[in-house]
This record gives structure tokens, sequence and C-alpha cells, in this order.
């Protein structure tokens, strides 16, 4: 494997990076296994969870993003270039600036 033999690499931390990207590439538990040399599931499947949940939060935060991208251009659309603060918060303020 690439990298074992840099200077201050372990082979399990390059083992380690290895099978993250083979998990973020899609690969199966099989075909993990297979590759690596496990013969335990668990491991593989380890791996897997944790690039499903790096694609989970990344949907997640780019559904966001495009929330907000689209809110800010209606706001826009309408003319509105900020919103007027209300209550408690915008008292403070205007204390502030006196």
């Amino acid at each position: 494997m690439a990298g074992v033999n840099e200077r201050g690499q372990r082979c399990h931390g390059v083992r380690k990076a290895a099978a993250g990207d083979a998990a973020r590439a899609k690969m199966t538990e099989a075909e993990m296994m297979k590759y690596f040399g496990w013969t335990d599931p668990k491991m593989p499947a380890l791996y897997i969870a944790e690039a499903n949940g790096e694609e989970i939060a990344q949907s997640g935060a780019d559904k966001l993003h495009t929330y907000r991208e689209q809110r800010a251009n209606a706001a826009a659309n309408r003319g509105v270039t900020n919103r007027p603060l209300g209550g408690k918060l915008a008292e403070k303020l205007e204390r502030k600036q006196r």
C-alpha cells in the first residue's frame, strides 16, 4: 500500500485511511472484506456507517444552504435588504447606540 514505507507513516493509519476511502467510494462490505482481508463484517460496517454519516451531514448542509439562498433571493426580489429587529434585542441595541 502506498505510504507504508514513508517516514512517520504507520501501517494502521494507512489502512484506516484506505478503508475510509473505500467506504466513501461505495465499496460493499463483501468487497472491503476481501480487499482488506477481514473476516469479520464489523470492520467494513464501521467504515461504511461513518461514510454514510458524512454523506447525510453533507446532504443536510447542502439543503440548508439552498434554503437560505432561496430565502435571501426572495427577499432581494421583494426589495427587502434586511429585517428590522424587534423585541428585547432591538431595545438593547438602541440603548447601546445612544
